[in-house]
C-alpha cells in the first residue's frame, strides 16, 4: 500500500544581475525565504544563475566560477 506524503513546491522568478555573486546571493536569499515559509522544493528558471548573456558565458574562467557557486553549498542542489 502506498503512503501519501505532502510536498510543498515553490517557483521563483529572478532577474539575472550583472555579476554572478549578486545573482548567487539573490538565489540563496530566495531559497532561505521559501524554506522559512515551508517550501520543500523551490524551482528556478533554466539559466537562472547565468542568464543568456553571450559575453558572460564565453568569458574565460566563467564555467569554473559557476561550478564554484553551485557546488560550494552542499544540500542546495
Amino acid at each position: 500500500m502506498l503512503e501519501a506524503i505532502s510536498v510543498h513546491l515553490g517557483a521563483a522568478q529572478v532577474f539575472v544581475a550583472d555579476t554572478l555573486a549578486t545573482i548567487e546571493a539573490t538565489i540563496l536569499r530566495l531559497a532561505e525565504t521559501a524554506a522559512s515559509r515551508g517550501v520543500d522544493l523551490l524551482a528556478f528558471p533554466e539559466m537562472g544563475l547565468t542568464g543568456y548573456n553571450p559575453a558572460a558565458l564565453g568569458r574565460p574562467g566563467f564555467p569554473e566560477e559557476c561550478d564554484a557557486a553551485i557546488f560550494k553549498r552542499p544540500g542546495i542542489i
